[in-house]
């Protein structure tokens, strides 16, 4: 895996920071994973949600699990005080902002793993659409994003209101998540699109291919903030 600077260029000292960088980034999603499998979250969803986070926010999001994920645990008292002293949370609008912080990660798992499957396929079979490989990777990767954004979201309404049939499960996820998701798309689109104006010969199998997408994840879920927050406030999407 290397991190290509440009089509005839590669820089040594990058490819080497690059590897580091991805190492740590994987590191820290089994030492997440790891904890959650001994410390389950209330919501199992969040068992994935938590180390799939870990693959974009890199070693952040381990502060982030440990200031907001292991509050969450079941009888996690102490967890849940501690968090209270991190981010303020007597006040209405901290709670609303933890609340929307957490949902936008729920909301990010889905469609980190959706475009980490799309652009895998993408890259390794070369796969186009109407002669476009551009084309055929991203509606892939929103397809993939959106099923499996929605699964996710589907996955938390069910353990909260368990006598909700699966239709209006279904139905309540489309209603939660479709804004979230496609603002998430739209902000990571963005970045994938400056990528190849800037760095068009990068593949799946550069290192650097991969840290762009980590940017273009954080920028998604930098604009499904705002779509969070809003669903959580109308009420259309459930605080978590």
């Amino acid at each position: 895996m290397t991190f290509t600077m440009s089509k005839n260029v590669r820089c040594v000292p990058m490819i080497i920071l690059a590897d580091l960088w991805l190492s740590l980034c994987v590191l820290t999603v089994i030492l997440i994973a790891a904890d959650c499998r001994s410390h389950p979250q209330r919501m199992g969803v969040m068992n994935m949600t938590w180390p799939l986070t870990g693959l974009y926010f890199g070693p952040i999001a381990g502060w982030l699990y440990r200031t907001l994920g292991r509050s969450q645990r079941t009888g996690d008292h102490a967890g849940a005080h501690h968090h209270q002293h991190m981010l303020g949370s007597s006040g209405s609008h901290d709670v609303s902002i933890r609340a929307t912080l957490v949902s936008t990660t729920h909301c990010g798992g889905g469609c980190v793993l959706g475009d980490l499957i799309g652009e895998t396929l993408a890259g390794a079979f070369s796969l186009t659409l109407f002669g476009s490989k551009l084309a055929a990777g991203w509606i892939l990767d929103f397809v993939l994003a959106f099923l499996l954004g929605i699964a996710f979201q589907y996955w938390s309404i069910r353990p909260m209101q368990p006598d909700m049939t699966s239709k209006d499960a279904f139905l309540a996820a489309l209603k939660a998540d479709t804004l979230s998701i496609t603002a998430f798309e739209i902000g990571m689109f963005a970045v994938m699109g400056l990528r190849l104006a800037i760095a068009p010969n990068l593949t799946i199998w550069d290192a650097g291919f991969w840290i762009w997408m980590q940017v273009a994840m954080l920028a998604g879920f930098a604009t499904s903030f705002p779509a969070n927050r809003w669903l959580v406030r109308a009420g259309l999407k459930h605080a978590m």
